[in-house]
């Protein structure tokens, strides 16, 4: 094919992408419902357990698209897009597309045309500019986790979002070649502080003090990620209402005099020490502010506040302040107020509140001096959505059973 010629279906098949879009009245500055725009189109759907197919655009009947279950939502609705792309630019053709026809560059053209016009479709311009400089993006300034979230919020793969971006112009070439070295994983690492989450595929939702009150809309296996600050010399901690109810129970100790009774039964008798293993030395309970709710806490971690230092740096920082000397180089961790990270996630559809309160671990009374509540939507996948629409037309169906059909 020509360079003419290329560059006419190009430009044929963004045009009838963005014609799609406008004839179907959707606000392009929000996130498009691809799976809407297939029943706008009159075409039948359908979510299959393939392995290597990702998708299938079918002739038959009125026709249809199949999609694939055992991929993350991002990449179902971009194959779905690619699909309406085929029974738009293709009509009367059965296609079945794998990884390489969907994802890659190096896919034959017609698949590169239907690619051009998916990437339209789910990222047209408002979107993909608003969303960008919601977060910052600058030609020559954008980082991997600033892409990364650009993409979640759009709601397509890390690659399409970095890909798109640059064929807007949004970002440079050289700015996607240098995105595209980083693999989506790293940057939530990045943003989460080094935590990995449980489903490698799920998104995750970084958020710390700032977002107290804050809603979210999330999608089953996500994780939401919270960033408060805590300083575990003054004995507070961040607690849930388990924590709180568990910590009410605790029975004081009486304290032992020194030089009184039997010297040997004070240095066997058990030491003053929280029930249910809310805190034991300094130590916490595995899942520690995990109160059986649906969004579940699957990394605890605390990380000190204040430049790191080794135990002999401690020692002579901590030295130098008792003998009066001003201590040479930075402080080290020394009752430095650090961060406490939660990632939480969404198990269980449906809208929930997980709220924390910051209060004294050690004593069973103690007030709380600080609070911190997130409010999540969890959403299940497009599969299960497509099934549930299915079991409400069909006579007989079960509308209100929350379980999917088994496919």
């Amino acid at each position: 094919m020509s360079q003419g010629s290329w560059i006419g279906r190009r430009r044929s098949a963004l045009l009838e992408a963005a014609g799609l879009l406008e004839d179907s009245g959707v606000d392009q500055t929000q996130p498009i419902d691809v799976f809407g725009l297939i029943d706008r189109l009159d075409l039948w759907l359908t979510f299959v357990p393939m392995d290597t197919t990702l998708g299938a655009c079918i002739p038959v009947g009125r026709g249809g698209i199949m999609i694939t279950t055992r991929r993350q939502p991002a990449v179902q609705r971009y194959t779905a897009a690619h699909e309406i792309g085929h029974w738009t630019l293709d009509q009367g053709h059965a296609w079945f597309d794998d990884e390489e026809a969907i994802l890659r560059s190096s896919a034959p053209e017609r698949e590169r045309i239907a690619q051009l016009f998916a990437a339209y479709l789910v990222m047209p311009p408002p979107l993909v500019e608003a969303t960008a400089r919601h977060h910052g993006i600058e030609a020559g300034s954008s980082e991997p986790p600033q892409a990364y979230l650009v993409a979640r919020d759009m709601g397509v793969s890390y690659e399409a979002a970095v890909r798109q971006m640059a064929e807007l112009a949004v970002i440079s070439t050289q700015d996607r070649d240098r995105l595209l070295l980083v693999s989506p994983l790293a940057a939530k690492r990045y943003l989460a502080h080094g935590i990995r989450p449980v489903v490698g595929n799920a998104d995750i939702w970084p958020i710390d003090e700032r977002w107290n009150g804050a809603h979210l809309d999330v999608t089953m296996q996500d994780e939401i990620v919270i960033a408060l600050p805590e300083n575990r010399t003054t004995g507070y901690r961040w607690m849930a209402r388990a924590d709180l109810g568990a910590r009410a129970d605790v029975k004081p100790h009486a304290a032992l005099l020194p030089l009184a009774g039997d010297a040997r039964a004070q240095a066997t008798a058990p030491k003053p020490s929280h029930e249910d293993g809310l805190l034991i030395g300094d130590r916490e309970r595995e899942g520690g502010l995990d109160d059986g709710r649906p969004l579940d806490i699957v990394t605890d971690r605390y990380v000190a506040g204040g430049p790191p230092a080794s135990t002999r740096e401690t020692l002579a920082h901590r030295q130098a302040l008792a003998s009066g000397r001003v201590p040479d180089g930075p402080a080290p961790r020394i009752g430095a107020t650090g961060r406490r990270w939660l990632s939480v996630q969404a198990r269980t559809e449906g809208t929930w509140r997980y709220e924390l309160v910051y209060a004294p671990a050690h004593e069973p009374v103690g007030p709380a001096v600080a609070s911190f509540r997130v409010d999540a939507t969890v959403h299940p996948t497009p599969s299960i959505v497509h099934a549930r629409r299915l079991l409400a037309v069909v006579p007989g169906g079960e509308p209100d059973d929350p379980r999917p059909p088994t496919p």
